[in-house]
């Protein structure tokens, strides 16, 4: 059953490292006030986004690179595309309080930590799930990926400074349904000799007669038929 968030490694040590020195600077060139981006009531969130373009351009790619290979974020979302790339830091007495997403967004938020958890204190992803609210904060480099729509909120930032990416993911997949039964289907695992077979064998029989080939047959119509191609 597909779950209502998933937390992931989306970055190694040296691709955190390589952001951090973008975001050393705290000059105002660099950063802008997160109300500027914002429509809503300005009392809302208190926090800043990351503005030099050039820097920017240069997190977006490393973190793309890395989704190719994230094999857990591509089975949850099955992306079509990711947009609206935001990177944020939220000082002390910054927060963003309840709030849905707009729905134009995407099908699936993800929020990618970059400040070691022990040097600020509050700043948690609080993600409003079956009448509970669920506090997340994670190691640089982790993150979480969850349906758009779930409520949320980050809490109030009581010392030290975080920084975090984020980013919408719209799926190949709108309806819910298929999104979950693609999900279910994809994360089925074999034996490695069942996978052998499918790369040494040349015969047609024995290799159609392979679960892991029926399921990946499965799989391919079930895009072709439902996928927003």
């Amino acid at each position: 059953m597909k779950p209502d968030f998933l937390k992931l490694k989306f970055l190694e040590d040296q691709n955190v490292q390589e952001i951090s020195k973008y975001l050393q600077s705290n000059h105002d060139s660099n950063w802008q006030d997160g109300l500027l981006t914002f429509v809503g009531d300005p009392n809302t969130k208190k926090n800043k986004q990351l503005r030099n373009q050039i820097f920017k351009q240069k997190i977006s790619d490393i973190v793309t690179q890395s989704l190719s290979s994230n094999k857990e974020y591509s089975r949850y979302t099955y992306p079509k595309h990711i947009q609206d790339f935001l990177v944020t830091r939220t000082d002390i007495g910054g927060y963003y309080n309840p709030h849905n997403d707009i729905g134009l967004n995407g099908h699936y938020s993800t929020t990618i930590f970059l400040s070691d958890p022990n040097s600020y204190e509050g700043g948690e992803l609080c993600l409003y799930l079956n009448g509970e609210e669920e506090k997340i904060k994670l190691d640089p480099g982790y993150g979480v990926v969850y349906k758009t729509g779930i409520p949320h909120r980050v809490s109030k930032v009581l010392s030290g400074q975080r920084d975090v990416i984020i980013f919408w993911t719209i799926s190949y997949f709108k309806d819910p349904f298929i999104s979950e039964l693609y999900y279910d289907l994809a994360g089925i695992s074999f034996n490695s000799d069942d996978l052998n077979i499918i790369t040494t064998h040349s015969d047609f029989e024995t290799i159609m007669q392979q679960n892991s080939f029926k399921l990946n047959g499965i799989l391919n119509n079930l895009i072709r038929r439902y996928a927003d191609i």
